[in-house]
């Protein structure tokens, strides 16, 4: 099989270098402008400042996942919209506050680089 040549992964880089850094740091400056709450869980185990690696695995049932679905169809939205949104009613539950962010980690190639559709590469960020 071949292949037609990809644009390199290191125009994508040199673009981003030429990017303005503050522009991106002042944007979500402003957008969580006046946010001062925390959203941490609450444990009954005091937590060391290390961080230990571990693993936790669950498994959601199918009558669950299929009530999820369900959800997600009626609302027209993806699955992944409702499992953060619920994710945001817990901490909200969890924290007592009325408001809570965190981050989400997205994907895109929205750069102005030629060739960047077929370029292999980490497009990812994390924004609140």
């Amino acid at each position: 099989v071949q292949l037609p040549d990809t644009t390199p992964y290191v125009e994508y880089i040199k673009w981003l270098q030429k990017q303005p850094k503050n522009k991106a740091k002042q944007f979500w400056q402003q957008y969580v402008e006046g946010y001062t709450n925390q959203a941490k869980l609450p444990s009954k185990e005091k937590r060391s400042e290390a961080f230990t690696k571990e693993r936790l695995e669950f498994t959601i049932d199918p009558k669950m996942t299929e009530a999820l679905k369900r959800i997600s169809k009626h609302h027209q939205v993806t699955l992944n919209n409702v499992i953060q949104t619920v994710w945001g009613i817990l901490l909200q539950k969890n924290t007592n506050l009325d408001d809570v962010v965190f981050g989400s980690v997205v994907s895109g190639r929205n750069a102005e680089v030629e060739g960047i559709e077929e370029m292999v590469g980490l497009f990812i960020n994390t924004v609140p």
